[in-house]
C-alpha cells in the first residue's frame, strides 16, 4: 500500500471516529461538521485513486461493477455506462487473461495504401448506407474466443468482395472459424497478429459462412466443407493518419484498426466515447508493460456537438454499445497515448476480384515500402511518413 493510500485511510478512520465520539456543545456544531466533510473528500478521493493506480484486487472486480458505471455516469458528459450483458459474470481479470492480439512480425514490409480515388470525402459517412448490400445485419461476439483479430479481417474482406462485385457477392459472409481453425501462423481463439492474420488470406484465402460457421474452440481445420473454393485476398496495405484513413473508407470500404481496451470501455453504451480522466487501461497478463488491444473495424465517422468521432464496429455482440457498435471521440493529438482508436496504422485488404488494379491506382509498385521493426508497447507507436516503428510495436517473437 503507498504512502499516499496509507495516509488516506488514516483520515477516513479519523474522520469517522469523529462523527461517533462524543462532542463539547457548540454554538455552531463546527466540529461535527468539520469531521463529516473530511470523511466526504477522503471517500470520494480514494474512489478517484483506486482507478488512477489500481491496486492487484482491480482485477478481481466484475467488470459489471456499478461503483465504475456510477462514476462514469456522473463524470462522462458525452458518453453513458451500463451493466453489459455480454460481460456478466466476468471479472476484469477475466478480459485481461484473454488470448493476446498484437503484432507478431514487426520486421515484415508492408505498403502504405495509395489514396487514390475521390480525394474528397464528406464530413459523416457510414458505409452501410453507401454499399447497402455489403453489410449483413450482423454483429459478431467472439464470447470467450480471443478472436476480433480474425472476425475484423475476414468480415472486411467479405465486404470489399462485395464492394466490387455486388451482383455475385451480395451480402456475402465469410467463415473466420475457419482462419482460427486452419491458421498455423496464429494461435486460434488464444490469440493471433493483427497482422500475420492477412497471410493466410493471402496465401490461402477462407470458405463462406455456411460452409464453416464459427462455433469457437476445439474446431479441426478438416471440419470445413470441401466442395467449396476460398476466397483470397489480392493485396494488402496500410493506412495511416484520419485524412488517409477517411478516404480509404470512403473508396474502398472498411479498415481493420486496433483499439486500446478500459475498464470504461467495457460498459460502453452509448453516445461518443471518451474516457475520463480515471479510467484505466487494461494490460496484459505476462506482460503487464502491454496494453489489451482489442481490433475492430472502422465503417465511417462523423460529428455530434462539435465532437468528431469514428464509427467503429465491435465483437462484442449486439448487446454491447449501440447494438454492438462505437462512436470512439477522434482525437487531434499526435500523442498515440490519447488515442483509443489507433490512427498511426489501420489495415486493408484488397479482394482477389478486383482484378484491374491499375484503374483504381492499387499495382504493387505504386505503393510507398514500410518496413515494421521493433518491439515495444503498442499504444506508444508514432509514425512519421515513411512508417518506421523503431521502438513502438510489441512483438511476441
Amino acid at each position: 500500500m503507498s504512502e499516499e493510500t496509507a495516509d488516506l485511510l488514516s483520515r477516513v478512520k479519523k474522520a469517522q471516529a469523529g462523527r461517533t465520539k462524543k462532542k463539547e456543545k457548540t454554538t455552531t456544531g463546527g466540529t461535527v461538521k468539520k469531521a463529516v466533510v473530511i470523511c466526504a473528500v477522503a471517500v470520494g478521493t480514494g474512489t478517484a485513486l483506486l482507478y488512477v493506480s489500481p491496486p492487484k484486487s482491480f482485477y478481481d472486480l466484475d467488470i459489471n461493477n456499478m461503483s465504475l458505471i456510477d462514476q462514469v455516469n456522473q463524470n462522462a458528459k458525452i458518453w453513458t455506462a451500463a451493466k453489459q450483458p455480454a460481460f456478466e459474470g466476468w471479472t476484469v481479470g477475466d478480459m485481461r487473461d484473454m488470448g493476446i492480439v498484437s503484432w507478431r512480425h514487426p520486421e515484415a514490409n508492408w505498403h502504405l495504401c495509395p489514396g487514390t480515388g475521390d480525394p474528397a470525402y464528406p464530413e459523416t459517412f457510414d458505409v452501410r448506407e453507401k454499399w447497402p448490400d455489403c453489410f449483413p445485419d450482423t454483429v459478431h461476439n467472439q464470447g470467450n474466443c480471443s478472436a476480433s483479430y480474425a472476425i475484423t479481417a475476414v468480415t472486411s474482406l467479405a465486404n470489399r468482395y462485395c464492394i466490387n462485385d455486388p451482383v455475385n457477392y451480395k451480402m456475402l459472409g465469410l467463415s473466420y472459424q475457419n482462419l482460427l481453425s486452419c491458421d498455423l501462423m496464429n494461435d486460434g481463439c488464444s490469440g493471433g497478429g493483427m497482422d500475420t492474420v492477412w497471410t493466410f488470406l493471402e496465401q490461402e484465402g477462407v470458405v463462406s459462412e455456411t460452409c464453416m460457421p464459427f462455433q469457437g474452440w476445439g474446431v479441426d481445420c478438416e471440419a470445413k466443407c470441401a466442395e467449396e473454393t476460398p476466397l483470397k485476398l489480392g493485396g494488402k496495405c496500410i493506412a495511416q493518419g484520419i485524412d488517409q484513413i477517411k478516404k480509404e473508407v470512403f473508396n474502398h470500404g472498411p479498415v481493420v484498426a486496433p483499439i486500446k481496451i478500459t475498464d470504461e470501455l467495457l460498459v460502453y453504451k452509448g453516445g461518443v466515447f471518451l474516457p475520463t480522466k480515471t479510467a484505466v487501461t487494461l494490460s496484459e497478463a505476462k506482460r503487464k508493460q502491454m496494453k489489451k488491444m482489442n481490433v475492430v473495424k472502422i465503417m465511417g465517422w462523423g460529428v455530434e456537438d462539435e465532437q468528431p468521432f469514428w464509427l467503429v464496429e465491435n465483437t462484442w455482440g449486439k448487446d454491447w454499445g449501440e447494438g454492438g457498435f462505437a462512436r470512439i471521440a477522434i482525437i487531434e493529438s499526435e500523442d498515440p497515448l490519447e488515442h483509443t482508436v489507433s490512427v498511426d496504422f489501420t489495415f486493408s485488404g484488397y479482394p482477389g476480384n478486383l482484378r484491374d488494379m491499375s484503374k483504381q491506382g492499387m499495382m504493387e509498385d505504386e505503393f510507398d515500402d514500410i518496413h515494421l521493426e521493433g518491439d515495444d508497447a503498442l499504444d506508444d507507436l508514432n509514425f512519421d511518413d515513411d512508417i518506421s516503428l523503431d521502438d513502438d510495436v510489441d512483438s511476441e517473437d
